[in-house]
């Protein structure tokens, strides 16, 4: 199975800064490629999270710091997203494992009704 990813570059990674308010917010926004779903087609899921700084009272504003926190939040936010992504997929894969398995348990008892008729047809 292809590998879920998010691309993370300066065209998807913006940040704001407010030195007034004391803070620093980085958005992002991704797309997490080709997302295979079980009806044979591709989806792309598109993200975008947000993770903030906001700089103590007694605290002094520092972009560069503020900058680091607000990206490491917005990615914990990424992550976790792409995390309930991976859980739905493989709560998909499951439900379609189980109707899987039920067809073949079908078949299995078709092909030895069959198995059964021949040999009654040639005794």
């Amino acid at each position: 199975m292809k590998r879920i990813r998010a691309t993370l570059n300066e065209d998807n990674v913006k940040f704001y800064y407010n030195e007034k308010k004391g803070t620093v917010v980085c958005k992002i926004t991704s797309n997490l490629g080709h997302i295979p779903v079980l009806d044979g087609k591709f989806s792309f899921i598109d993200v975008e999270v947000i993770g903030k700084a906001v700089c103590g009272k007694d605290d002094k504003y520092d972009e560069v710091k503020g900058r680091q926190i607000a990206e490491s939040r917005a990615k914990v936010e990424l992550y976790r997203k792409i995390k309930e992504v991976i859980i739905e997929l493989k709560h998909q894969l499951f439900n379609e494992e189980m109707d899987l398995t039920n067809q073949k348990t079908r078949y299995e008892r078709l092909i030895s009704k069959e198995v059964s008729h021949i040999k009654e047809l040639t005794l």
